[in-house]
This record gives structure tokens, sequence and C-alpha cells, in this order.
């Protein structure tokens, strides 16, 4: 994408007519929509460009040995393709790219700090479907996702990371050398170039991936706050199969699955052989409508990467009130601008411009909603987080 950009722009800008034509002009951007909404991303992309280098990244990941995806290589999933707008433009993968492009795939997300109940019943799942050879995707962290990537190897199925980060940051530490493994027996995949670190609003973005990727989402312990359950709402969203382990009502690690049974947004997994046939079934019905709709029928339009253009991280739903604290619920503009901010240094617009991506006005905005939201303060020297007390949640 940086590369249609960078030829797109007129003397190293996109603030000219002539060079937002060329660049609609490439992407085969025709209605007047698809233009006005460039126009828009154009303004964060000139924040961006004099960082942006697309020969340093490709040459970092060759000397990783890692691969770049695009929607038209022949490994690219397609089942990304139902993100729609929100569809990365491409994908870093290190390890075994052909194995993301998979006939069934199930995504398995849970608590950073499972129960020995979570422990076994992850174990479990993979155990039942070991015999069949299917994708299991999750994203790398502590907790569920690790067992569900030590489980993998262990059984010998084909497992995907999805990292927050570039696929050179093998990130928690903790979790190194479980993705070195992943690395020489499956694969790490990201849509952040080599050297990005990973950040809060890069593991909600990724999410969506995740989801994506899995013809059926299994959430196995979640709190009241878990982030998983974001990924399970991304699904749903996506009008994927979404399955919930359910544990003892007394359970905080359980109240998160509880609570996506109740509301309907999951189907309850009541033995782990259940798994098996739901994923195969699913991935049936989606080869067969993605081969009616044919690969080269592919949606034009795109937001950049990771983004979305409307609405909140959490899908096609609006989570506020599973959050605690006033910063949990900002949608994606307003997290970028407070994960730049600091509570400790004051920083100026421009620094905040060229750390979010966003344009000057957008952050000038988001700044005055931060503010009133008591979240952010206005000083001398700029703007400086406000330190939050955490309000007690459910449970």
């Amino acid at each position: 994408m940086w590369s249609l950009v960078r030829d797109a722009a007129d003397e190293g800008s996109l603030r000219s007519v002539r060079a937002l034509t060329t660049l609609a002009d490439m992407l085969g951007y025709d209605s007047a929509q698809q233009r006005t909404g460039l126009a828009k991303w154009a303004q964060r992309w000139n924040a961006r460009m004099p960082a942006v280098d697309n020969e340093r990244d490709l040459r970092a990941a060759r000397t990783l040995g890692a691969h770049l995806l695009t929607p038209s290589h022949p490994h690219w999933p397609r089942q990304l393709d139902d993100l729609a707008e929100t569809s990365p433009w491409l994908l870093w993968v290190r390890g075994k790219s052909s194995m993301v492009n998979a006939d069934a795939s199930v995504s398995i997300v849970g608590t950073r700090t499972p129960s020995a109940y979570g422990d076994y019943v992850a174990h479990a799942i993979l155990a039942g479907i070991s015999t069949s050879k299917i994708l299991v995707v999750s994203g790398g962290a502590y907790g569920i996702d690790a067992h569900v990537h030590r489980g993998s190897l262990e059984h010998n199925l084909p497992s995907v990371a999805v990292l927050a980060g570039g696929v050179d940051r093998l990130y928690p530490q903790g979790n190194k050398k479980l993705l070195q493994r992943l690395i020489d027996h499956g694969a790490l995949v990201s849509e952040m170039p080599v050297g990005v670190a990973p950040s809060r609003v890069r593991f909600l973005r990724r999410n969506r991936i995740i989801a994506g990727l899995g013809d059926v989402t299994t959430v196995i312990e979640a709190a009241w706050r878990s982030g998983s359950l974001s990924t399970a709402h991304h699904a749903a969203g996506l009008g994927r199969a979404v399955m919930a382990v359910p544990g003892p009502v007394t359970s905080a690690q359980s109240a998160g699955c509880h609570r996506l049974i109740a509301e309907g947004y999951a189907a309850l997994l009541g033995h782990p052989a259940d798994l098996e046939a739901i994923v195969n079934h699913r991935s049936s019905d989606r080869r067969e409508r993605h081969a009616d709709i044919g690969s080269d029928q592919r949606e034009n339009s795109h937001a950049e990467p990771g983004v979305q253009r409307a609405g909140d991280m959490t899908g096609s739903h609006r989570q506020d009130d599973l959050f605690s604290r006033e910063s949990d619920s900002l949608h994606e503009g307003e997290r970028l601008v407070y994960d730049a901010l600091s509570p400790f240094r004051a920083r100026f617009i421009d620094d905040l411009v060229a750390a979010s991506g966003l344009s000057h006005l957008e952050v000038r905005e988001i700044l005055g909603i931060l503010e009133l939201k008591q979240l952010v303060i206005c000083e001398q020297q700029g703007y400086r987080r406000v330190a939050e007390n955490r309000s007690p949640g459910k449970y």
C-alpha cells in the first residue's frame, strides 16, 4: 500500500488533487464516497510518510526469513476477505506461509491467567481435533493462547500466532521459545512491519484478524473485561460461529464466557469433541460461499490496515458496559491518541500526530474529547495523560 501511496504522491505529499486522483485511480476507487474517504486517509498517511521506508522493511523481513503476503498471493487466507473494509492490506509471515490459508480453521482465545480447569479444557479440545489437521489460530500471549499453541505442537496440528507487533518481536518475552517453535513448525503472522513494537491498540486490532482467520472462534475462560471478548464480537460480526466454554458460576475467569452465552453472541460448547464437527461444517459452508463469489470479486474498498472507518474495536456490537474504566471505552481514534500520551511527560501535537498516524485536525478534536472526559490535561509544555483510578468491575 505504501508503495502505491509513494508512487501517487506529488512532491512527497498527497495534499494535491492530482496526487489523490492518481491514488484513487490506482486503487480502482470510482465512487464519490470512496474518493471522499480516501481524502480523509490521505491526511493520516501524509503524517506518516516521512518515516516509511518500504525497502528497509523488505530488507529486514528477508533477513528474518519472513514472507510478504498480499491478497493476490496464492497463500493469502481467503477467509480474511469477509473483513471487507477492515481486511489487512498485507500480512508478514514468519514460518510456513502456506499454512495460513487453510481449508478448515479454529481460533481459540481466552484469559492470560487460566485456572487448572481452563488448562484442562484447552488440551482436551486440541486432543479432540488432533486427527483432523484443522488449523489452530491464537494470539501467542500468556495463558490460554500459550496452552493452545503448545497443545497444537504436541498433537502435530498446524498452528498460527497472530502478533500485535512485527514478526521479529517475539512477545511476550516469556513465550519466546514457544514462538520460536511456531516459526519452525507453524507460523507467526502480523500486519505490522518488522521492527514495530506491540501496543494496546495493536492488540485490539489484531483480534479482528484472529477472528477472521477462524471458521469458528472458541473462548476458553474469559473474565468480564477480557480482551477475548473483542475477538468473539468480531467473529460474531462476521457471521462466524462463536463457541464459549462454560465454567463455575462462582468463577470470575468464566464471567465473560457466561455473558457471551447469555446475550446470544456465543453457543455453549458442551463437550470438547463437539468442536471438530462444528468447524468442519462451517469451513465447508465458507468454501462453498467463496467459490460462488469468485476470488476475482474481492472488495476494492479498504480502510487503512487495522483501522475501522466507523465504530469501535468490538466488531458490530458495542461493549462499553463491559469496562470499568473510562479509557477502556475509547473508540479507535481516541485510543490511538491516548496511548501516544504519557502520564509523566507532556507531548506536543506534532509528536502525537507522528505517533498516532492521525491528521492534525483529528488529533486536536480528539484531545478536546479526552479533556472533556478528564483523561488528558493541557499544560504549557503540551498534553499529558491523567492517571486513572481503577473502579471495581464485575465480580
